[in-house]
């Protein structure tokens, strides 16, 4: 995370963003695979909005954040 951060001080101003997106475990045929497709698991087309959102004009005035996509899963970023 410390080098979106770090990024988005040195592009601030200049209409770039930096952001960072850290998903959790989402059923994908690799997932599935590994027999880790359980219960408590995200959908990969969710965490794909997450993403069209981030790349979309609404976050034109935010950077230097992270967007956490594991339903509540992982904590500290």
């Amino acid at each position: 995370w410390g080098w979106a951060k770090t990024a988005s001080d040195e592009l601030a101003g200049t209409g770039v963003t930096v952001n960072l997106l850290a998903p959790g475990l989402h059923s994908t045929d690799r997932a599935v695979e590994l027999g880790r497709d359980r219960p408590y698991i995200g959908d990969p087309m969710a965490f794909g909005r997450v993403v069209a959102f981030a790349c979309s004009v609404h976050t034109a005035f935010m950077t230097g954040t992270a967007l956490v996509v594991d339903g509540g899963r992982i904590r500290g970023l």
